[in-house]
């Protein structure tokens, strides 16, 4: 096991110059010093078995989940197993494993233990869950919470063209064109959701899940309105953490 606390013990302070004549200061600055090495080191190994624990129970329904699509699935277990013995995806684990002793939010913790549980999901290949891991390590629950809502406003179906009217280019246009606008004031309606969700929001753009930009050239006060709108990065964050965000949603039902 990785030891994932460095011994403080070789760093030394002299804080006599510095605070002469705060000898209460000084004291207490050295007794810091001096706890620090084993306190830091206990800290992270109960938090490293606190979220092991946690990465077993989410792992647990993510075997039930995958127990479900096992029909589905054309040879799962040798997928599974060449899944679980890949050295990348161990090494994405052990990534996991290394933010999560490093984060101070339980609910954050459990977050990770929910997107390591995940790396044995088969939507995604290797690339995209190390991308997704990556990704993580600057979004917090809020973040999540809020690119599921986005994703929720998705992108309306294509309206039906009346079959007496098809064939007809002038009517499909008509329809195609409506399509079109429906599209650009779905955009537009996830940028003032995103807009109003703030820093979250720019969280979520900075971290490549969600791009903003015109979805249409209808100009309005001399420019087009801006929408926005999930990435690639985005919808694979989803995907991995789906497991995560229907338990969030149980427990607090």
């Amino acid at each position: 096991m990785i030891d994932l606390a460095p011994s403080l013990s070789k760093i030394e302070i002299d804080l006599g110059d510095i605070a002469q004549g705060l000898p209460a200061i000084v004291k207490f600055c050295r007794f810091w010093v001096q706890r620090n090495d084993q306190a830091v080191q206990d800290v992270f190994k109960s938090t490293l078995e606190g979220w092991i624990i946690e990465e077993r129970q989410a792992t647990a329904q993510m075997a039930r989940r995958l127990t479900a699509r096992e029909t589905e699935i054309r040879g799962l277990d040798a997928k599974l197993e060449a899944l679980a013995s890949d050295p990348c995806i161990q090494h994405v684990r052990k990534n996991y494993a290394y933010e999560a002793c490093r984060e101070a939010l339980p609910k954050r913790r459990r977050m990770l233990a929910y997107a390591s549980a995940d790396l044995l999901a088969l939507d995604l290949t290797v690339e995209q869950k190390a991308r997704v891991e990556r990704t993580l390590r600057i979004l917090d629950p809020a973040e999540i919470e809020l690119l599921e809502i986005l994703h929720g406003m998705g992108d309306p179906a294509p309206p039906i063209v009346p079959e007496h009217m098809r064939g007809n280019a002038d009517h499909e246009k008509h329809y195609r064109e409506m399509h079109e606008t429906q599209i650009a004031q779905a955009a537009e309606s996830r940028y003032a959701c995103w807009d109003s969700k703030q820093p979250s929001g720019h969280i979520l753009l900075s971290a490549g899940c969600v791009y903003t930009a015109p979805f249409r050239q209808i100009s309005w006060a001399g420019k087009p309105p801006v929408g926005l709108a999930l990435t690639e990065v985005g919808e694979w964050v989803l995907q991995a953490m789906d497991l995560w965000l229907k338990k969030e949603k149980v427990d607090h039902d």
